[in-house]
């Protein structure tokens, strides 16, 4: 079926036959075949409970089948549901971007990879569920979220960037506490020693968080080292039916998924830049558009952005006086514009992961796979384009989002001269943009021919 195209059948192999039967095998991670069958298992035990007719009941391909479709569309909508929670967040309460962006991720260009079974629903439900955890402070269920998504896709420990730079914050936060003037002079000379272990605190524990993120694929990896290169290293290969893989004797570290990576699907530092494989930097450039106004945008109001990450932005001032003894959203007269809040410091480290997934998609990568590896990462690029189409579509002249003058904004510095007619052809180009990859995938991919 149009489901179980390209690399669901390898997903559904695997949740068939519970075994990474062939090296190359290790490109897939097992979350999502492990999930499928245990799917399987509890549905053929209901309906042995219920006595279901034999007639009724699928052939196991089927089930399976059935079982990664429902898997990918459930986790299609819980991701959903979870990116405007967490946009509410993000964006200072903005519900009606946050809803936006939900509604463009739904119709997000990658999104038939969002139905087929493929881990991109699966990996944006957890990666964006642990993102939402560690905005709210929870940062166990953050860690065993991300852990998750580890154990998803073989990128998915790069999730535990949002664990460290909460220690980092933590830690630079206390070690920049002022001095308290009012102590004794001789408690200057011990400052740092006051807060020694609190910043040692914060450092066991942020290294307890990345190693509890980087372990599930430190554990794929070493189960594909001892079945293929430990039988050889202990009998010295001799009496082995097999020699040892070329990457048993890797330096520094001898990991399968890097090997697989490049010698069956040729990844790596700029492997795919060559004159034949234009058409599929075409095919990824309206991404790697998207994510660079994205990062452009929010890194305009700061002077570095990694620095934006640890220095927050002037606090806003007041909202102005009700008009008329109306309340409600600031008006257009505002000292805030509709960027402020994508712009504040909880949205940089965002930022900082779309810049580093759109640089690993650059030069790593298969160039046309950027766009649902974008798709089901970042929250950013929906967040950019909801603010670019619901300001295009306001048409109350009291809301925070149209505000069609151009003036440099008082707390973000942003130019804000978007809000006319070139932000409509933004937007439209977006909204066309999302639509037109949305339906030109579904219909390649379904009838198996090659797309992102």
């Amino acid at each position: 079926g149009g489901f179980a195209k390209w690399d669901a059948v390898f997903f559904l192999r695997l949740a068939r036959s519970r075994a990474y039967d062939f090296e190359l095998f290790h490109a897939f991670s097992p979350l999502l075949p492990a999930a499928i069958d245990a799917l399987c298992g509890v549905a053929a035990a209901a309906t042995r409970a219920v006595g279901a007719p034999a007639a009724l009941l699928l052939n196991d391909q089927a089930a399976r089948l059935l079982a990664g479709v429902v898997l990918s569309n459930a986790a299609f909508v819980l991701a959903a549901t979870t990116l405007y929670q967490l946009g509410l967040l993000v964006l200072d309460g903005n519900r009606r971007v946050a809803f936006v962006a939900a509604v463009l991720f739904c119709c997000n260009p990658a999104s038939v990879f969002m139905s087929a079974v493929y881990t991109e629903s699966l990996f944006a439900f957890l990666s964006f569920a642990g993102m939402l955890e560690v905005l709210r402070g929870r940062r166990a269920r953050a860690t065993v979220l991300f852990a998750l998504c580890s154990l998803c896709r073989g990128n998915g420990f790069l999730c535990a960037g949002f664990l460290v730079h909460g220690r980092l914050r933590r830690i630079i936060g206390c070690l920049a506490a002022p001095f308290p003037t009012h102590q004794p002079h001789r408690r200057r000379n011990h400052w740092l020693l006051d807060r020694a272990p609190e910043v040692a605190w914060q450092g066991v524990l942020g290294a307890f968080e990345l190693l509890a993120v980087v372990a599930p694929f430190c554990w794929t990896q070493l189960v594909a080292y001892w079945a293929y290169c430990a039988p050889c290293l202990s009998d010295g290969g001799g009496d082995m039916p097999w020699q040892p893989r070329p990457w048993c004797e890797a330096s520094p570290l001898p990991l399968v998924y890097g090997f697989v990576q490049r010698h069956y699907w040729n990844n790596g530092f700029l492997a795919y830049w060559r004159p034949a494989q234009l058409p599929n930097f075409a095919l990824a450039l309206p991404m790697w558009i998207v994510a660079v106004s994205t990062v452009t945008t929010y890194a305009r109001g700061h002077g570095c952005l990694l620095r934006s990450l640890f220095v927050p932005l002037p606090p806003s001032p007041p909202p102005p006086p009700p008009r008329h003894g109306r309340s409600g959203p600031p008006s257009m007269t505002s000292s805030k514009c509709r960027w402020c809040a994508f712009r504040a410091p909880p949205h940089g480290t965002f930022v900082v992961y779309l810049a580093v997934l759109s640089l690993v998609s650059l030069l790593f990568m298969h160039v046309q796979v950027t766009t649902r590896f974008i798709s089901a990462s970042c929250p950013s690029i929906y967040w950019y384009a909801a603010i670019r189409c619901a300001a295009s579509w306001a048409t109350d002249g009291n809301t925070a989002l149209d505000r069609p003058e151009s003036k440099d904004c008082a707390v973000c510095g942003h130019r804000d001269v978007e809000g006319g007619a070139d932000g409509g052809k933004v937007a439209s180009a977006l909204v066309a943009y999302f639509l037109s990859f949305a339906l030109l995938g579904t219909a390649l991919h379904c009838n198996f021919y090659p797309f992102t």
